[in-house]
């Protein structure tokens, strides 16, 4: 908690969080500040909703997927989130690591869009990108399939907010160009 109380002593208008997985800390870190902390999760499921996503998988970190993340915050906005199985969550914990570590190749989008595929026979409208390192693997070229890249909602957002003091209530409003 030191860390936000930190930015919050240093003066900043606002808190992002670019790491999905840390949203665990979420509720106590904003409950230990006033200024507001913006959640990776909740953009993201706002984005979702207005384009009336109903259905929807997700490529996350085991630790998000186990802890219920985004199952539990989507829910309550009528999202059903369709998590990884033992064994896709195998391959996206490699693609993570192969990112990570500079090593992402073909394979890495091959394994991705037939996951991504099996989401989809499983009636997914659109995937989250819910682990920052995954829109460096796939991205909205390599599949039909809308993907919803939560950095770049969460960077927009925060533009949004920064230049005028609130997100646009029509998502297609792109971000002012700075």
């Amino acid at each position: 908690m030191s860390g936000v109380k930190k930015l919050e002593a240093a003066g900043v208008d606002f808190i992002v969080i670019a790491c999905n997985t840390v949203h665990a800390y979420y509720n106590e870190m904003q409950s230990a500040i006033k200024i507001p902390i913006f959640s990776i999760i909740d953009e993201t499921k706002k984005m979702a909703a207005v384009q009336g996503v109903k259905k929807i998988g997700l490529f996350a970190s085991e630790t998000t997927v186990k802890l219920n993340l985004y199952q539990k915050s989507f829910f309550g906005a009528g999202i059903e989130v369709i998590p990884p199985n033992e064994e896709q969550q195998k391959v996206l914990n490699c693609v993570i690591e192969h990112v990570m570590g500079g090593n992402q190749d073909g394979e890495d989008i091959k394994a991705l869009k037939e996951i991504a595929k099996n989401y989809k026979n499983q009636g997914a409208e659109a995937i989250v990108l819910g682990c920052t390192e995954i829109p460096l693997a796939i991205n909205q070229s390599h599949t039909e399939i809308k993907l919803f890249d939560t950095l770049q909602i969460l960077a927009e957002f925060a533009v949004d907010y920064a230049l005028c003091g609130k997100k646009p209530v029509d998502s297609k409003i792109q971000s002012p160009s700075i």
